[in-house]
């Protein structure tokens, strides 16, 4: 149910045409839930999450295990000055160390998709069909996903570079600036966020010892398309520099006809008129996700911007 299964609408075509007990569906929605019964659900919601991976950076780095593991809706100090030893001879005065801090609240954000369906197009779709709801959606919940995600990281970035170009030497420079000028350590888990068309471009550089990328990685460093990137690339060290969480996803959870809806992308400006779906023949069908993602070391992001 938390995963679009092959057949679903169909499903639900069969369940418009046979006749309803308005009393026996009331019933059937408010039943116990018998002890072990939700399981599955979340089974199948680690594999939506999943299948986020091909699209989403921010999944692909969090199916990694990547990331400063930090859950939602807490409040973190991070040390912004860090403490410093020293050596001292015997019998003599033993220097005070200082510290400064920072306080960080892990948000708690969501990242949704609707789509409303006329009950013509879901009596007449096929398996095929079904699988560009699904594809469409769940694209849809990891583009948004990811703006926020990339969003979150610039505004934490702690250096930016201009990039030179995009021959394999030009690109290899400025990679190399960018990671000189983030701290990292042995435990440093690091990703290179690009820009779709510039990962295509990437991928095929090669210098006199051979392709740039090989199995997906330029020496230590993961490299990762995002298509919420746009002109920028992101360097950062995932397993210190960000903390993250990302809770059940939802896609075909909610499935309403009795809504009453904004038809418009942007439902704060001009006409708010509400549309019900049950007068229309219409349908609702809601797909998200609960994410967080937070800053906790500027010094461990760089941004490479300029890329075309």
């Amino acid at each position: 149910m938390f995963e679009m299964p092959p057949g679903v609408f169909g499903e639900y075509a069969k369940m418009m045409e046979a006749p309803v007990d308005a009393a026996r569906l009331e019933t059937h929605i408010k039943a116990a839930v018998a002890v072990g019964g939700i399981a599955p659900f979340a089974q199948a919601s680690v594999a939506f999450l999943s299948s986020l991976s091909s699209y989403s950076s921010f999944d692909r780095i969090w199916n990694d295990g990547a990331f400063f593991p930090l859950p939602m809706r807490t409040r973190i100090a991070v040390t912004t000055t860090a403490a410093v030893g020293s050596t001292v001879p015997e019998d003599t005065p033993k220097p005070v160390s200082q510290m400064s801090f920072s306080q960080a609240q892990q948000p708690a954000l969501k990242a949704i998709a609707e789509v409303v369906l006329s009950d013509e197009v879901i009596l007449m779709t096929t398996p095929a069909a079904n699988k560009l709801f699904e594809s469409e959606m769940q694209k849809a919940v990891a583009l948004a996903t990811d703006a926020k995600f990339l969003q979150i990281l610039v505004a934490g970035t702690g250096s930016s570079h201009a990039s030179s170009g995009l021959t394999a030497a030009q690109f290899l420079a400025d990679l190399t600036l960018a990671l000189q000028s983030i701290q990292t350590d042995t435990n440093s888990k690091l990703y290179l966020i690009l820009p779709v068309n510039t990962y295509k471009a990437v991928v095929l550089l090669r210098d006199t010892g051979g392709m740039l990328v090989v199995n997906g990685r330029i020496g230590n460093i993961t490299v990762v398309p995002s298509s919420g990137a746009t002109t920028s690339g992101i360097l950062l060290d995932a397993a210190s520099a960000v903390g993250a969480d990302s809770d059940i996803a939802t896609p075909t959870a909610r499935i309403s006809k009795q809504a009453t809806v904004v038809m418009q992308d942007n439902p704060t400006a001009g006409d708010t008129r509400l549309v019900s779906m049950w007068q229309n023949n219409w349908t609702l069908i809601r797909c998200e996700r609960f994410f967080s993602a937070v800053v906790l070391r500027s010094n461990g992001i760089a941004k490479i911007t300029g890329y075309s």
